[in-house]
Order: structure tokens, then sequence, then C-alpha cells
């Protein structure tokens, strides 16, 4: 497949682990100009040193997404390149257990983290590719954004609103040279099933689990051929066509006894 990324300036959130961390090494071997994004800059330092040893080139941008103004700063940051050519919104957390026991404030920061920072980075980004008719998005969602999810529900609400904006968002773009992609994977090995909660359930879904960096080789082809949607895995796509023929009062009960505790 011919890289359609090489020089592209391309913006990667939650870039130091999982997931991000795979895009982003997948896009440096496309030769794709990097901006590295994550509240760990110790982890992007090293990313960035493995990617200039490789030949390619990285910048980065240490930032917590969710404080006051720092989407702003790291468009700026990511100005000093040019202007973005790629956005791969992958920045997200997660909470499990019944919602009246959580902690608010970490629902919270869940929601604006998920949600608002991923909006407000892609209506900052948005302009200029409109005006150059030319630019790429990758909003990553999950599996648990097809279905009301209890024990996990707001997560999987946020996870729905990021499918549903991304979907909007193609049929805005989609005859003005922008390809707005949306990632929904299932259970993914990464670091995400060691916090918020999900501890008490992380040997389940641990043995559901695929490797990142083969999600984001699925994800990479999807975006690169223009797809609205990258479901990887034949069950999950399986999972999600069926339970289009089940009322979703079914689909819900069976989603809790899938995620309730153990």
């Amino acid at each position: 497949m011919v890289s359609c990324f090489r020089d592209r300036l391309t913006v990667v959130t939650g870039a130091s682990s999982g997931i991000g961390l795979a895009l982003s090494r997948r896009f440096a071997r496309e030769g794709a100009r990097l901006v590295l994004v994550a509240r760990s800059g110790d982890r992007l330092a090293a990313l960035a040193e493995e990617i200039r040893r490789a030949g390619g080139e990285a910048q980065v941008v240490a930032a917590d997404l969710v404080a006051e103004g720092a989407a702003e700063r790291v468009v700026a940051a990511a100005g000093a390149g040019g202007e973005i050519e790629v956005l791969v919104n992958n920045a997200g957390v997660g909470e499990y257990g019944p919602f009246a026991e959580k902690d608010y404030a970490a629902i919270e920061r869940m929601m604006r983290l998920n949600m608002d920072a991923l909006t407000r980075l892609t209506h900052l980004a948005l302009p200029a590719m409109l005006a150059r008719r030319s630019g790429w998005i990758l909003n990553v969602a999950s599996m648990a954004g097809f279905q009301p999810t209890p024990h996990m529900g707001v997560y999987g609400a946020t996870k729905a609103f990021v499918r549903n904006f991304s979907l909007a968002l193609r049929e805005e773009t989609r005859r003005r040279g922008v390809v707005v992609s949306c990632l929904c994977p299932g259970p993914v090995r990464t670091g995400f099933f060691s916090r918020g909660g999900y501890e008490a359930r992380m040997k389940d879904f641990d043995r559901f689990s695929v490797d990142a960096d083969w999600v984001a080789e699925k994800a990479f082809r999807a975006l690169a051929r223009g797809r609205a949607l990258c479901v990887p895995g034949a069950m999950n796509q399986a999972a999600v066509f069926l339970q289009r023929f089940a009322p979703l009062t079914f689909v819900t009960r069976v989603s809790g006894r899938v995620l309730g505790p153990p």
C-alpha cells in the first residue's frame, strides 16, 4: 500500500502507551512527521528518541488534555512544524463499577477527556484541513459504543458519542477532502484494565484481548482507505451486526450479564 501519510504532520494523543503507542510507531514507519501527546513526558521522550533513531521525525508535547487550554497548547506546539494534516484522537480512560459507587470526579474527568478534549482538538484542527481540502481524522471509540454497558455505563456512553460524532462529521466533510474514520476495538492488551475499577475483572477481559499492534494496523489501513468504521475482528463485527436484530432492552440485559461483577 502506497503511503498517503509520508511527510504529513500527524498528531497522536495518548501516544505513550497502548493503541496510541502502536499507532505512533505505525505512522512513523510510513514517514509521517509525528507530534506525540500524553501526560507522561518521560515515556514520550523515549518513544520520540526511538523514532528518531529509526530515521523518523517526532516532537513531544507533554500535556494533560483535561486541563484548561491544553488542546490549544497542543495545536500551537504542533503548528511550529506546519498545519496539522492527520489527527489521531486516541487519548481516553475508563471507569468500571456501579455508577452510584464511583467517585464523580473520576467520572467527570473521563467525560472531559473522552469527549470534550477530542471534540475540541477536532474543532481546532479541522478548519485548516477543509481550507486545504485535505486531511485525516481518526477517532478511537470502542465496541462499548454500540450498546448500553451496565457497570461501565458512562464510559460506553462517551464512546457512543465518539462513534456518532465521527459518523456525523464524516458526512459533513466527505465531499470537502477530509477523511474521518472511527476505530471501535474490543478489549486490547494495554494498561487500560489495570485501573478505574477494571482490576476486579482484568483477568476476564484479558482473556479476550488482542495485541495493540494488530489493532493499530487495522486502524491505519482503514484510515488510509477512507473507511468510516473499523471494528477489528470477525467476532466483534458479527456481534455488531447481530445485535441490530434484537430489542435494545435484551441487548442491554445481556451486556449487563457479560460486564457484571465476577
